[in-house]
């Protein structure tokens, strides 16, 4: 079976790299293999260099972005020596930084690439925000529209069949409830969309869970302004009534969100119970959608 990319984005800060492990971990937990992806170059959970390394105990390689170049240099010439002059040459690299879309397919071809040879199975890339996000599968077309042949315009083409085609890569925008969150990621979703990459249902992360039941909301709503204790709970209690206003909303407009709760704790030290809830949600309704 071919390898199945996962490619999250959203708006920074809406918690896409925490996600990205718990699809991670779900996924292993049903017996894939799985391999998370960081295009973060300040992420030191692992790296590439020449030849991949074995993954890390994450699971996770960082993109080291001379080194993707060099691969796709090599892919394109088949001769690894010529790669690595080009590579020497001052003027080699600034132009291709400054070329349209360049940049950017290097990485994409660096995602496929690594993922393709490393597993055969789910590969989760924890993208960057969502500015950045479109330019970067954006670029096989930008490529395209600058050469329509040749070795670099060959390898623009079968990355932008591999982006378009559901079965192998889906996009997974996460969101947070809070209105601008929300807007941008649906603006994520229509300019993701006219690009021809599918979509998995979009994630709603951080969703306060609603405790308390009408009467004891009622109750909290007229309690003393001055015990903190119960100040916290009201405040608690209303943000977790807006949020279940907004999950009310997307399912109105038939957008079944994937809602994921705050794991409170943070820093990895969520309680193990609520982690595993997540993470098994998460992983079954997005391996759902490629089945």
């Amino acid at each position: 079976m071919a390898a199945r990319f996962v490619y999250l984005t959203g708006k920074g800060g809406c918690g896409k790299t925490l996600l990205a492990e718990l699809l991670a971990e779900g996924a292993r937990r049903r017996g894939l293999p799985v391999l998370r992806l960081s295009l973060d170059d300040r992420d030191e959970t692992g790296s590439v260099d020449g030849e991949p390394r074995k993954p890390t105990p994450t699971g996770t390689l960082v993109l080291d972005r001379r080194t993707a170049l060099r691969n796709l240099l090599a892919s394109l010439f088949r001769l690894g020596f010529i790669a690595d002059r080009l590579l020497d040459s001052s003027s080699f690299r600034a132009v291709a930084e400054a070329a349209p879309g360049v940049t950017e397919l290097v990485t994409l071809a660096w995602i496929e690439q690594v993922g393709s040879r490393l597993v055969k199975g789910l590969v989760v890339v924890d993208g960057p925000s969502s500015g950045h996000a479109v330019a970067l599968l954006r670029s096989p077309q930008t490529v395209l529209g600058l050469a329509s042949s040749g070795a670099i315009a060959g390898a623009a083409h079968n990355l932008e069949q591999l982006l378009t085609d559901p079965r192998r890569f889906r996009s997974l925008v996460v969101s947070t409830p809070e209105d601008f969150s929300l807007n941008e990621s649906q603006l994520l979703s229509t300019e993701l969309a006219e690009l021809g990459v599918a979509a998995l249902p979009p994630v709603l992360n951080a969703v306060y869970p609603l405790h308390a039941d009408p009467a004891q909301l009622a109750w909290l709503e007229q309690a003393a302004n001055d015990d903190q204790t119960l100040v916290g709970a009201r405040w608690h209690q209303q943000r977790a009534r807006r949020h279940a206003s907004v999950i009310e909303q997307l399912e109105s407009a038939d957008r079944n969100a994937i809602v994921i709760p705050f794991l409170f704790g943070g820093n990895g030290q969520q309680p193990g119970h609520e982690r595993m809830a997540a993470a098994e949600r998460l992983s079954g309704r997005v391996l759902g959608a490629f089945s």
